[in-house]
């Protein structure tokens, strides 16, 4: 019986040593990043772990497109499926919905 107070006391002390420690040290924002909107109201606002602190910027933001720019060629197109070859030589096999760029002299036979 003694041994079940003292494990209990153990387990009490620990759960609440490790919650001054999250306190203490604010492992929550730390981890996961501060959500509470509350709390951020005339402060730094801080960074989640694992964002980048730099954004890329996008070249695209300068590009006047209605429908669909191309990811590696930045043209304009109405679908994806329009998108032309990296390289003008290349060749488009389509393979079910989608397509692939080959070179030019190879056929799309050899790739289906």
């Amino acid at each position: 019986k003694m041994t079940r107070i003292v494990v209990l006391v153990c387990i009490v002390s620990c759960f609440f040593y490790f919650f001054e420690v999250a306190q203490a040290f604010n492992l929550k924002s730390m981890l996961f990043g501060d959500n509470d909107k509350d709390s951020q109201q005339g402060q730094a606002t801080t960074v989640p772990f694992g964002t980048p602190i730099v954004h890329s910027q996008s070249r695209r933001s300068n590009i006047p497109c209605e429908h669909y720019i191309c990811e590696e060629t930045n043209v304009c197109v109405e679908k994806p499926l329009d998108c032309p070859c990296r390289i003008q030589t290349d060749k488009k096999c389509f393979i079910g919905d989608w397509y692939i760029c080959i070179r030019g002299d190879e056929s799309c036979d050899q790739v289906l």
